[in-house]
């Protein structure tokens, strides 16, 4: 959720290094960034972070991305279920393109309409 109150999913796809073959894991993702709105998070990033775990797994990464104007910063942390590798853990440096999937949508107007509707 961006400071105006909007959320949005995004899907995306990239490569890089990692320091372990056969590390992945699938689970949910938050970001913390210094970007204004969830619309600054589409199209390329750099990341650089790691993960731990076996059998579920939680990581965390710094990712660094543009608008074409400006650059911004983002923590993403994650956890879920992990494909095991030789290790119980992992470092990687990667590149990705982001989509926006569905949004922007703004989610505390969305809720502050559902609280008026309740009230007598």
């Amino acid at each position: 959720m961006d400071g105006q109150g909007n959320v949005a999913v995004l899907a995306g796809g990239g490569t890089g290094g990692y320091s372990v073959v056969g590390f992945n894991s699938l689970g949910p993702n938050l970001m913390i960034t210094t970007a204004p709105t969830v619309d600054k998070l589409k199209g390329f990033s750099v990341q650089l972070g790691d993960q731990l775990g076996e059998v579920a797994s939680i990581g965390a990464e710094g990712v660094l991305f543009s608008d074409g104007e400006k650059a911004y910063f983002g923590l993403n942390i994650a956890g879920g279920a992990a494909l095991e590798g030789p290790w119980p853990g992992e470092l990687h440096a990667t590149f990705e393109h982001d989509w926006l999937i569905f949004g922007p949508a703004n989610l505390l107007e969305a809720l502050k309409r559902l609280w008026e509707k309740q009230q007598p």
